[in-house]
């Protein structure tokens, strides 16, 4: 899928890091974010469009000083 992993998901933090998912043609996955995200595109842009427009992450900008218009 030409997607990078690391050793964080794989290694260290695999209970943290990674989900088991609903693959396509009824099989189940031990994933970590950027395949599931390269499986199902849709629920990446999802996840941006709550980080740009969502309360919580405007709080969160302001708080740490970053632009909310971003």
């Amino acid at each position: 899928m030409n997607i990078p992993c690391c050793d964080t998901c794989h290694t260290f933090y695999p209970h943290y890091e990674m989900s088991l998912i609903d693959l396509p043609a009824d099989a189940k996955g031990w994933v970590c974010d950027p395949v599931k995200w390269a499986i199902y595109p849709e629920q990446y842009r999802k996840l941006q469009e709550w980080k740009q427009n969502s309360p919580e992450s405007n709080l969160l900008r302001r708080i740490f000083g970053e632009d909310a218009d971003k």
